[in-house]
């Protein structure tokens, strides 16, 4: 009975030992296959084009691969213990925070486009940031997806389609420019061709006077026109000279320049300028600004008004000059107001103008980083107000 026992029992004891010997060499063989594949699956991280980052559930760095301390230019073995948020903008960092604090299930993802800040002030990296849960409270894998080609590409798309467009409005303004031109060159060279023809019929030397007369006026206007044109063109291509300005006398020249002519015929000029300070400038262009304006004043004046008016006002220090411009002309009525600045809009059929005069004024200012003010009522008058900051070499 003993003997058959102790028969019974190293058998068991065998059989338990060849169970064992299997259950050892099957976790060896598991631990192998388990190194092989941590290996692979350090190797694979590593060599990952995407930067990986694991962060523990206070938003401290773990580990990183190399592609991520590429990315943000430190070495890999300097980031563990870095708090993630140090390469992340502002922007981001509540929203991130939130998500690691709330403990989302891993179902739920972070995901964000942002920009890195890195060691590399001069340098910008766009990325796609993933972040998700790892176990249950283990912490969370980031993955950081280089999108910087990408986003490159579509802004340099959005560059090429908005330069397509102004080009194509360029063309657009310079189709109108053109039609408008021809029109207005047209007018008074059909007008003094015709008149050439009377001329050369008439025997009355008082009538070939007047027309005469009347040939002078077209070519004025051509003239006026075509410098218009000039001063348009040569303002936005030159550059800005910058000298000491008299706008007292600037302003005085102007006047009597126009004083005398037909259509300022009977206006009342009213001027009270301040300048007790040298102020520098670009004299062309603000000579451009009071030329128009006066001119406009001068022409839009209000024929049915017994008492017809132009008034400057001017104070300037050596760092501003506030400018005031008035009249009680036939103004511009309130639907026209924020076109009279555009190339050849005319507000009224009133007056033979080229159009020019105002969005030359506005050319002339932006120039100056000057800013302008209109004020106007219909058959009341026009008020413009104007400030010209000092300008350096």
């Amino acid at each position: 009975m003993d003997t058959d026992y102790t028969e019974e029992l190293e058998h068991e004891l065998e059989t338990h030992r060849f169970e064992l010997e299997v259950s050892l060499h099957e976790l060896q063989e598991k631990n192998v296959l388990l190194k092989e594949r941590e290996e692979f699956l350090s190797s694979m991280l590593e060599n990952a084009s995407e930067g990986i980052v694991v962060i523990n559930t206070h938003g401290i760095i773990q580990s990183v691969n190399h592609a991520m301390a590429e990315l943000v230019g430190y070495d890999t073995n300097s980031l563990p213990g870095k708090p993630l948020g140090l390469f992340l903008p502002k922007d981001i960092k509540p929203d991130l925070f939130t998500y690691i604090i709330s403990g989302h299930n891993k179902e739920h993802k972070f995901k964000k486009t942002t920009k890195l800040v890195q060691r590399n002030i001069g340098k910008e990296t766009h990325v796609h940031l993933s972040i998700s849960k790892i176990g249950d409270n283990t912490g969370f894998l980031v993955i950081l997806t280089d999108i910087t080609e990408k986003v490159t590409s579509m802004s340099e798309l959005e560059k090429e389609r908005q330069e397509k467009k102004a080009l194509l409005e360029t063309n657009h303004e310079l189709e109108l420019f053109v039609q408008r031109v021809a029109h207005d060159l047209k007018t008074p060279l059909s007008s003094s061709m015709g008149l050439l023809d009377i001329t050369e019929k008439e025997k009355d030397v008082t009538l070939i006077a007047h027309y005469h007369l009347l040939q002078r006026d077209n070519l004025k206007r051509m003239k006026g026109f075509i410098d218009n044109l000039l001063a348009y063109s040569r303002n936005r291509s030159t550059g800005l000279t910058i000298k000491k300005v008299n706008i007292q006398g600037m302003v005085s020249d102007i006047i009597d320049s126009q004083r005398h002519t037909e259509v300022a015929r009977g206006i009342e000029f009213k001027m009270a300028i301040e300048q007790n300070d040298i102020f520098s400038t670009d004299p062309m262009r603000v000579g451009v600004v009071m030329n128009n304006l006066l001119s406009n004043a001068i022409k839009y004046s209000d024929p049915n008004k017994k008492k017809k008016t132009v008034e400057v006002l001017m104070s300037s220090s050596k760092d501003f000059a506030d400018i005031l411009i008035r009249d009680n002309g036939i103004g511009i009525e309130k639907e026209y107001l924020d076109d009279v600045f555009k190339p050849f809009f005319r507000a009224t059929e009133l007056s033979n103008g080229s159009g020019i005069g105002l969005a030359l004024v506005k050319e002339a200012l932006d120039k100056l980083h000057g800013t302008m003010e209109v004020e106007s009522e219909y058959r009341k008058g026009t008020t413009f107000k104007i400030c010209l900051p000092a300008l350096s070499r």
